[in-house]
This record gives structure tokens, sequence and C-alpha cells, in this order.
């Protein structure tokens, strides 16, 4: 992920930039970039934004499981 991306979503608090920042997986990290995210993510990050992001997620989902019906199993 390029800086300037990484940048732009931070500033818009975006939900899978924080879990991505979160995750106790850690493929690489170079520097301490990320580090600095994940402090600034504590007095930055808009926990009604991610609130928000949720519960659109959760809407998707009901609208499909309602419109076609629970899986069988």
């Amino acid at each position: 992920m390029d800086i300037v991306k990484a940048l732009n979503l931070f500033r818009s608090s975006n939900p899978p930039l924080m879990e991505w920042l979160n995750s106790p997986i850690i493929y690489l990290e170079q520097g301490d970039f990320a580090k600095e995210l994940r402090g600034m993510a504590q007095t930055h990050f808009s926990a009604k934004r991610m609130t928000y992001h949720y519960l659109s997620m959760v809407k998707g989902n009901f609208k499909i499981i309602f419109r076609t019906g629970p899986r069988s199993r």
C-alpha cells in the first residue's frame, strides 16, 4: 500500500485500514510508519464512522439473506 493512499484512508477513518493496523498478523513491517499510525489512531480515529461502516455491511447482508433465503446446509 503506498503512503499517500494509506494516509487518505487514515484521514477518513477507514475501518479495513484500522483492522489491518491492529491485526496480530504482520507479514512485513519496516520502519515506524505503521507504529506511528497506530499511535495516532488512538486520538484521531472515528468510532462513529466504523459503526456506520459495519451497520451498512449488516444491512446489505440482511437484504441478501431475506431476498434469497438462508442457505441450505
